[in-house]
């Protein structure tokens, strides 16, 4: 008893030390703004009214409470203090802090020394979603510095790499809005841009006949979708690193102006030195640009891949492939009704039969025609994917429904899982190949993870499970009718 007694008074002598600090600061902060004048009063009642009408924040800082990157009101005085709490919560933490849940308020760290990074949501998604936006957020800083820079700041905590930093602020925040907008992240898969088989090789056999003795990756996309890839045969692209340059690319303006020449790093390739990258914006095409990437840092690659991009370019336009790309891009997505699946409301599908994983969906329809019903709607996707992924679900929101049924064709699971049940906090172990449903009184949302791929989709509140095993049955069948078309089936690797 007498040590259960000395740790709660332990407890409760770091929790008092906490309070002043944080009444230290607000104190400050009272201070601060009596001595301003009244510009300075509506400055800050303006970034104050920023933190309480946005709500989802992300941060990043030094380990010396340094701040380095805000998604709102970036040069606001009130970041100081607020990296200040954050960087006594981590020490006190003793580095270990992952996760406060505060009312309807969700914090989450990614400490990565000597960079911490955190976000604050009251969004309702999921914990692991938000630790893996945060995740993206560092790679996104370690593609443009590597983290030999980050070992620069560890052993001297004054330098200032916000000025390495310096145009990659875009990146950082299209990063954040494509986890908002797309599954991209949470499925961590590619798009790919829906062209007929024939079109996809004649691409491929065009880059190919391209191989260069220091041409180690070549990649030709579409906006945000990719359109043909050809690489070294053991050291395929992680689709995480993909997504780094396709976001990098589509977020500098700069690129489309100029054929460039620049170093990059991939961290799933490696993350402490630089590749080198030529990239360019095909003539008389606004969205279609070609990334030709080498490991050797030799300058006079630049005129060779410049050489490169143009044969390219010639073969493209003469066999077609360029007039299929425009007219894909320009084609609206399918629809459930248009694959013969009317019942189900809207789907995701990931295709993971290789290194290369991919997603697709169809357009959204009703009931999702607004932007925060299509924001929800992914939301629940998340929640689903977490829970048939056996990852933590309850953070800001609980769930609402749980496991019914069994699918009983198709691939088969080869390990159980554990999800959250309807109480948001009970664990429920249940086998391979059920069906992960969530039941809301907008929509029932349900997943199936299946052998190389996942399709998560909804349905009518009103729906019975024979229904929803009946619209995984057509989804599947639609999807293998097309796979061709919305996935890069093709041999990508240069022998």
């Amino acid at each position: 008893m007498s040590a259960m007694s000395a740790d709660a008074a332990k407890v409760t002598e770091e929790e008092e030390q906490m309070q002043e600090v944080v009444s230290s600061l607000e104190r400050s902060a009272e201070l601060s703004m009596e001595s301003n004048d009244g510009a300075d009063l509506e400055a800050e009642y303006c970034a104050t009214s920023i933190w309480e009408k946005e709500k989802k924040h992300f941060f990043v800082l030094s380990d010396a409470g340094k701040p380095i990157f805000s998604r709102y009101s970036e040069d606001s005085p009130d970041i100081i203090p607020l990296m200040g709490v954050a960087s006594l919560i981590i020490a006190r933490s003793h580095g270990s802090v992952r996760t406060i849940c505060a009312g309807g308020t969700t914090i989450v760290f990614l400490l990565r020394e000597p960079l911490f990074l955190f976000c604050a949501s009251r969004t309702g998604e999921t914990v692991a979603h938000l630790r893996s936006q945060l995740k993206y957020l560092y790679a996104q800083m370690t593609f443009v510095l590597t983290t030999r820079t980050f070992d620069t700041l560890r052993r001297n905590p004054s330098f200032d790499i916000r000025s390495l930093l310096q145009g990659t602020r875009g990146s950082l925040l299209e990063m954040i809005n494509t986890a908002e907008r797309t599954p991209n992240l949470f499925l961590e898969s590619i798009s790919t841009l829906p062209l007929s088989a024939p079109v996809r090789a004649k691409a491929q056999k065009i880059i190919r006949s391209e191989k260069q003795e220091t041409l180690n990756y070549a990649i030709l996309m579409c906006g945000f979708e990719l359109v043909a890839l050809m690489q070294p045969k053991n050291n395929e692209l992680h689709p995480s690193d993909l997504l780094l340059i396709m976001n990098f690319v589509n977020t500098h303006t700069s690129l489309r102006q100029s054929e460039t020449w620049m170093p990059l790093c991939l961290p799933k390739f490696n993350p402490t030195g630089f590749l080198h990258g030529y990239c360019s914006y095909l003539n008389g095409a606004t969205n279609v640009s070609l990334m030709l990437i080498t490991t050797d840092s030799n300058p006079e690659n630049f005129h060779q891949f410049q050489a490169v991009k143009a044969r390219v370019e010639i073969k493209l336009q003469e066999n077609g492939v360029m007039k299929a790309i425009d007219e894909a891009q320009k084609k609206p997505n399918i629809t459930t009704a248009e694959l013969g699946v009317p019942q189900a409301f809207h789907f995701v599908y990931a295709c993971k039969v290789s290194k290369l994983a991919q997603c697709c969906s169809v357009a959204f329809s009703m009931p999702y025609n607004s932007e925060s019903s299509q924001e929800r709607l992914l939301k629940r996707y998340q929640h689903v994917y977490h829970m048939a992924h056996g990852c933590t679900t309850k953070g800001g929101e609980a769930y609402t429904g749980g496991v019914i049924g069994r699918y009983s064709k198709g691939s088969k699971r080869t390990s159980e899982v554990t999800g959250v049940g309807n109480k948001g906090n009970d664990d429920a172990t249940y086998e391979a190949n059920d069906i992960v449903v969530d039941l809301l009184p907008t929509e029932i949302v349900a997943g199936f993870v299946g052998d190389g791929f996942e399709v998560y989709f909804a349905v009518s509140p009103l729906a019975e499970m024979d229904l929803i095993q009946s619209c995984l049955d057509r989804i599947l069948k639609a999807v293998k009718r097309s796979e061709s078309i919305l996935f890069f089936m093709e041999k990508n690797t240069w022998s």
